[in-house]
């Protein structure tokens, strides 16, 4: 409500609309992440990777468990005069910005490699989208939502360690162009020496 305020009071229709609009996009992140959460496992067990899939259980759990501990353990005020409405003393991580980008990268463990690099802009995207919604709506300071996505790392990144130990590796799989490359590269080594 803090910025949105401010720029109703301005008369910047544009900017306010930019608020309802980062205001939808939070409570839209907020009601389909269960939702979201299922298809991630789903894809996980289709893939027969059940460790991933337990992964993605217990990194929603500790992620969302961490953000609130911290957030009471280190609960202060940090009172801004330029804003006109305060931040919450206790705000520090984001918890809608933690669990956007753990979903985001439990989205990219699960993908199968081929759609890896897709998964992670999605995903990017959707975590940058959430975290920034929570700053537009004055919810939280940009150090809050970096806090959330640290916590997110932070256990995803453990979480792929333990997985290299327990899982299985994926087997390895040439991409598609690097025969195509190989065919190019024939075909002009085979031109030079014609038309050489």
């Amino acid at each position: 409500a803090g910025l949105s305020t401010l720029v109703a009071g301005t008369g910047m229709l544009g900017a306010f609309a930019l608020a309802l609009a980062a205001l939808r996009l939070a409570s839209a992140a907020a009601v389909s992440a269960v939702r979201e959460t299922s298809v991630v496992i789903a894809v996980a067990l289709a893939r027969r990777r059940g460790w991933r899939a337990l992964a993605v259980v217990c990194l929603l759990a500790v992620t969302g468990v961490t953000t609130q501990v911290l957030k009471h353990a280190l609960a202060q005020p940090r009172l801004e005069h330029w804003l006109p409405e305060q931040v919450a003393t206790n705000s520090w991580p984001s918890g809608h910005s933690t669990a956007a980008m753990t979903l985001a990268l439990c989205a990219i463990l699960v993908a199968p490699p081929a759609l890896r690099a897709s998964a992670a802009m999605l995903g990017g995207a959707f975590a940058v989208g959430v975290g920034y919604a929570v700053l537009v709506l004055g919810w939280h300071y940009p150090s809050d939502v970096l806090g959330g996505f640290l916590v997110a790392g932070l256990w995803t990144s453990l979480a792929v360690a333990v997985l290299h130990r327990v899982e299985a590796p994926e087997p390895a799989r040439r991409p598609l162009w690097e025969p195509l490359a190989g065919l190019a590269a024939g075909a002009g080594v085979v031109a030079a020496v014609v038309l050489g």
